[in-house]
């Protein structure tokens, strides 16, 4: 792809693309506040905190999953006390500052510590705290060009690790990062918040309608709220009475493999993201997945009990599960995600090598709640309508998202120049 900026004048090519002439490209360590500039470029980075220096309140530590991509993520509570984080001085961060992920899954990611009741916070080895020079750049606007794809592509490039890339301190001081007048910057930041305002919301707002939809499946799926004219009581069967074990292995060979995802269901195998191989001539093996079919997977975390989304082959290693009772499938697709079948689930699960498996002998003996078929339907289109209002939301944020990336691709690279007043 042709950047556009190389066809016009006053742009010249640089290791950050083609960018205005009158931008300048400098070394990342030096867009940070001279007077504390030991916070980026070394210093006493690389706390490696041990559990013995956990305690249960006192001064906060980031982590590698608060370090979004774009936003700081509340997620996980862990202390050290005051001492040791004095100890610690230059692993301190407070609110409203940009930290860094220097590891992880995109490395180089970059947000900004919110203002809460919080006073300062401890930087755990997997991060970085950056200060930019005021005089020189917005912090907003160098929180958005770390996350910027030119950006994160070279950091990815400098990086190292199989499993999970990490950059170190020497490498990321040498990143060029680009540098051009103060007001344009914070004009980008302006507009790029905008955005950002409007993803938060829709974040939230989502993260509140899985939250209802969860509260939901609890009260409708165990019988502690019933629907409206529904009041015949509920029948316990086991799961040998519900379902049989499947095994059809009357096919060619020629139907798409799928694998077993705790988040998605039973999807093709080419849509999880792993390369998996598996020999061809083997597939004659292979257990035919119908849609509606269940599938117990070989591990258990969040359950273990999947839904096929998708008719094609399964491993051998897995067990298909079809009902043998009349039931309306997807009021048992979201039974079996509920936290107390997932808790009596676990209860009944061995430990093989490095993961645990669900034989179906011990799944047959789970029982089941059996609510009369149209109570099942009425429950199942109540669950479904959640979905959809939760897809719809999920589907306006995947467009938002996609405009402001658009959009940085714009102005991050002056294709589109702002106006200053």
């Amino acid at each position: 792809m042709i950047d556009k900026n190389a066809t016009k004048t006053g742009y010249k090519k640089t290791k950050l693309g083609w960018i205005p002439e009158e931008w300048e490209v400098i070394p990342f360590k030096d867009i940070v506040d001279e007077k504390i500039k030991w916070s980026l470029t070394g210093g006493p980075f690389g706390s490696d905190l041990k559990s013995e220096h956990y305690t249960d309140s006192g001064i906060r530590i980031i982590q590698l999953q608060n370090m979004g991509d774009g936003f700081f993520i509340e997620k996980g509570l862990v202390y050290t006390s005051v001492d040791k984080a004095d100890e610690l001085l230059g692993c301190n961060i407070y609110p409203n500052e940009i930290i860094l992920s220097k590891m992880g899954d995109p490395v180089a990611r970059a947000c900004i510590i919110p203002r809460n009741r919080e006073h300062r916070y401890l930087m755990s080895s997997d991060g970085i705290r950056v200060v930019p020079d005021r005089l020189r750049y917005d912090k907003y606007f160098v929180k958005e060009y770390i996350n910027y794809s030119i950006f994160r592509n070279i950091a990815i490039s400098h990086s190292t690790g199989s499993t999970r890339l990490r950059i170190g301190l020497k490498d990321l001081k040498k990143l060029p990062f680009p540098l051009f007048p103060l007001p344009e910057q914070q004009k980008i930041a302006d507009i790029l918040s905008t955005w950002d305002r409007g993803i938060q919301q829709l974040q939230a707002l989502v993260e509140q309608l899985r939250l209802r939809k969860k509260g939901l499946m609890q009260q409708l799926l165990t019988g502690k709220k019933r629907l409206a004219g529904f009041r015949g009581a509920w029948e316990i069967v086991k799961g040998g009475t519900l379902f049989e074990n499947y095994s059809n292995k009357k096919h060619d060979g020629s139907l798409e493999v799928l694998s077993a995802t705790q988040d998605k269901g039973v999807i093709p195998r080419n849509q999880t993201g792993i390369d998996i191989k598996y020999d061809k001539a083997s597939l004659k093996n292979y257990k035919k997945v119908e849609v509606g079919d269940y599938v117990i997977s070989l591990r258990s975390f969040q359950g273990g009990i999947e839904y096929s989304y998708y008719e094609g082959l399964v491993s051998p290693a897995y067990t298909v599960l079809k009902e043998k009772m009349p039931i309306a499938k997807v009021f048992y697709k979201e039974y079996m995600k509920t936290q107390d079948f997932i808790n009596r689930l676990n209860s009944i699960i061995y430990g093989i090598r490095d993961g645990k498996q669900i034989s179906y002998k011990e799944f047959s003996s789970l029982k089941f709640w059996y609510p009369p078929l149209e109570e099942q339907r009425a429950i199942a289109a109540v669950l479904t309508q959640a979905d959809q209002e939760i897809q719809h939301y999920e589907t306006y944020l995947s467009s938002l998202q996609a405009q402001k990336k658009g959009l940085m691709q714009q102005l991050l690279t002056g294709q589109r120049r702002v106006q200053l007043e």
